[in-house]
């Protein structure tokens, strides 16, 4: 029974060494320089995002701006509109309280023209309006997520390099081991 334990313990320990020799092994050398170009590839792939970031807030600013301009356009037309409805409406009114019927119902014909036509592109206006509105939302959404984007990017760029030249000492000292065992 002991022989028996003895022969098992032995099998157990000779698979074991064999699974262990099997494992190919990469020098501390070439370990080094793939934690290096993985450190490195992290640092590209921040860069990259924060000039995603950047570009964002760009577009931004730049929507911001036209969104900004057009809807004081707009609502300047919008004004320009009510104004013309209205000094329309005044002329009319004094041509209505003309004892002409004639004249009466050519001014309600006429206003009700004007009025259809100013009130179309008043409708139109403020559609515009709206989107312009929508735009400037927008605008504010990309301005804030790229700025956050940025920062969120520059905090993390900083620990990615502080990590990068941990692993660049470490490639230089294996280096230097290397070659003082070399020598």
């Amino acid at each position: 029974m002991n022989r028996f334990f003895l022969l098992l313990l032995l099998a157990l320990g000779a698979t074991a060494e064999a699974s262990a020799q099997d494992k190919p092994k990469v020098d501390k050398v070439t370990q080094c320089q793939l934690n290096l170009d993985k450190a490195t590839a992290k640092v590209s792939a921040i860069v990259e995002g924060i000039e995603k970031s950047q570009e964002m807030e760009a577009e931004g600013v730049s929507l911001l701006k036209s969104s900004k301009s057009e809807r004081k356009a707009l609502a300047k037309q919008v004004k320009q509109l009510t104004k013309q409805l209205a000094k329309s409406k005044k002329k009319l009114d004094s041509k209505m309280k003309s004892k002409d019927r004639e004249a009466v119902a050519e001014a309600k014909a006429e206003y009700k023209d004007l009025s259809t036509e100013l009130k179309a592109e008043l409708k139109e206006a403020n559609a515009k309006l709206k989107l312009a509105d929508k735009d400037y939302k927008n605008a504010q959404k990309l301005l804030v997520k790229g700025k956050e984007g940025a920062k969120r990017n520059k905090a993390k760029l900083k620990a990615a390099e502080q990590r990068e030249e941990v692993a660049r000492e470490k490639l230089d000292a294996a280096i230097a081991k290397q070659e003082g065992e070399e020598d």
